[in-house]
């Protein structure tokens, strides 16, 4: 984060939003629109046969290429469609991540649910994937996050927000990616988190579902 106070809220799934002091925010206005889970998500990459082979290591399997999308899908349902960018990143740097005095709008990770971080971790890096990053909780060396990039630098998240599981049983698979649910979150960058909370409150009914139905948006500002 650059040196400008950031927020950051993680709103759930339905009409209700946890802001950065995690105090619901509730509308009173009836939701448009019945969201039940994340579907899909698009993603611009500069080269597609080299994401592609990328995603297959994480479990998503090519299924079709229509005009200028193509289409990969998890064994747990979800999908993502690579976009093919006019140009790749200057010097490869994400310019929604890696430029601390610029801080544009729009979708800057996504993130999976794993059963084991370290499990996954070891199985990333036995898939010749680097590490960019990790998150601990303060005096717990443990590690309940980490980040990676694809090729085209769009970051990607794996996390177990309870802490790291010591009674997983590997061996980890890229099957493990997201099979606490599909996706666990998107990260939005956004220029007033409190203006979208309400817009999306507003625009999403609640859903009484069970803890695989519970997706979040992440919206982030500086």
């Amino acid at each position: 984060m650059s040196s400008m106070t950031a927020k950051f809220s993680g709103l759930t799934h339905g009409n209700t939003a946890m802001g950065a002091g995690s105090e619901p925010k509730v509308s009173d206005k009836e939701p448009i629109a019945n969201v039940e889970k994340y579907l899909s998500l698009g993603v611009a990459v500069a080269d597609i046969p080299e994401s592609v082979a990328f995603y297959a290591k994480l479990g998503f399997e090519h299924k079709y290429t229509d005009g200028a999308m193509t289409l990969l899908k998890h064994v747990g349902g979800f999908e993502i469609h690579l976009l093919k960018a006019d140009k790749p990143h200057k010097d490869n740097l994400n310019i929604l991540m890696d430029y601390p005095k610029n801080k544009f709008p729009g979708i800057n990770h996504m993130s999976f649910s794993v059963p084991s971080v370290a499990a996954c971790r070891d199985y990333l890096i036995s898939q010749g994937i680097p590490i960019k990053d990790t998150r601990q909780y303060p005096n717990d060396p443990r590690i309940y996050a980490l980040f990676i990039r694809d090729p085209s630098a769009t970051t990607i998240e794996f996390e177990n927000n309870s802490g790291e599981d010591t009674q997983f049983e590997g061996p980890f698979s890229s099957k493990h990616i997201g099979e606490i649910r599909p996706i666990d979150h998107v990260g939005i960058r956004v220029a007033d988190p409190d203006d979208l909370e309400l817009w999306q409150t507003q625009t999403r009914s609640s859903v009484a579902a069970p803890s695989s139905s519970d997706h979040r948006l992440a919206l982030i500002s500086t």
